[in-house]
């Protein structure tokens, strides 16, 4: 991979060496070794405790967002190679190279768009949707709870009509 984080002296509190530089990981290892690999750095920069997490979280973000740049732009011209290499071996559309199974697809996209009938479900589907997130809103709007007196415990309860599950994340914005 790329080496995101620059060495600090030990006095900064701050992230040093944290993923592979471009080129050191081997190119003989499977997709499951590297994900090995990568879950047993991840461990190891975790289980140090002289990392900031959030700092080499919002590091990788920005290498994630880097790195996919880079490999859409590179994907076209990756693909001409490609089916130069796959007409060069007798137009296999499956061949080996750099250590890695690359695969000529074709896919087709059809738009049904000029059928009348796909087109009045489509409109339908539409309207459907609008119409669910408007009642979604609606129950949200209008969720009142209701207390209810536990008879062994004689705890009170509050019970909403609605059930939801509420899911803590992390979001970054670059």
């Amino acid at each position: 991979m790329i080496n995101i984080v620059k060495k600090v002296s030990k006095n900064q509190n701050a992230m040093g060496n944290v993923i592979l530089k471009l080129g050191d990981l081997d190119r003989k290892l499977d997709k499951t070794e590297i994900i090995c690999i990568a879950s047993e750095n991840a461990q190891t920069v975790i289980s140090s405790k002289k990392y900031d997490l959030l700092k080499v979280y919002i590091e990788l973000k920005r290498y994630d967002i880097y790195l996919k740049t880079l490999i859409s732009k590179f994907k076209q011209y990756a693909f001409v190679q490609a089916s130069v290499e796959s007409s060069q071996n007798n137009n296999k559309k499956t061949f080996s190279y750099s250590n890695a199974t690359v695969a000529i697809s074709t896919r087709t996209v059809y738009d049904f768009s000029s059928d009348k009938i796909w087109k009045e479900l489509d409109d339908k589907i539409q309207e459907l949707t609008f119409q669910k997130k408007e009642r979604e809103s609606y129950l949200k709007e209008n969720n009142q709870p209701t207390t209810l007196v536990d008879e062994e415990t004689g705890e009170m309860i509050e019970k909403s009509k609605i059930p939801k599950e509420i899911n803590r994340g992390l979001t970054i914005r670059l």
